[in-house]
């Protein structure tokens, strides 16, 4: 999205809600048109501008960016795995992880594959045979995958400028460490 496409949607918010934007200065405006550039310009004005109007039809506020962002994601079918549906997913691939728990693993969608770390979990999990620790596993399981869901919504989130100056960081910070051994 360039910055007369973003200019526009902050356009479209004003006219929807104009409380927020009253008594702000042209210097305020400028900022805020920045800002929100910044943040959605790696999005198609076209999903930002759709995100925007569902969420005029739904806030009674001026959303948030996050509020954009998210709504955004919501409108392009990236729908999360809820924790029972991914408890249950992973129920399945359990019943056939003694012996084939690596293809069973690569059956699982990325977010569940992180949650649960490697094959062995699975194979781990298909051999013990004690039927009241599955309660305290799935306990376990539903947890771990809402935190790593939540991280990866966060990461997610993060724009691509910001992403690739947080990698040439760590870059330069393995650099560093490796003179230092």
């Amino acid at each position: 999205m360039n910055r007369a496409e973003t200019t526009a949607v902050m356009t479209v918010l004003k006219t929807a809600y104009p409380r927020s934007f009253t008594n702000m200065t042209r210097q305020e405006a400028e900022d805020t048109i920045q800002l929100w550039h910044t943040m959605l310009e790696e999005y198609p004005a076209k999903y930002v501008n759709a995100a925007v109007k569902s969420l005029i039809a739904t806030n009674q506020y001026l959303p948030s960016i996050a509020e954009v962002i998210e709504r955004i994601k919501l409108l392009n079918g990236k729908q999360e795995i809820g924790e029972v549906e991914a408890w249950s997913m992973v129920k399945a691939a359990i019943r056939n992880s003694t012996y084939n728990s690596i293809e069973e693993f690569e059956k699982l969608p990325p977010e569940i594959q992180a949650a649960l770390g490697s094959p062995s979990t699975l194979r781990e999990w298909a051999l013990s045979e004690d039927e009241n620790s599955e309660t305290v596993i799935a306990s376990n399981f539903m947890r771990s995958y809402r935190a790593k869901v939540n991280n990866i919504k966060t990461i997610d989130a993060i724009p691509q400028n910001v992403k690739a100056l947080i990698a040439e960081y760590s870059g330069r910070m393995a650099i560093e460490e490796d003179k230092h051994e």
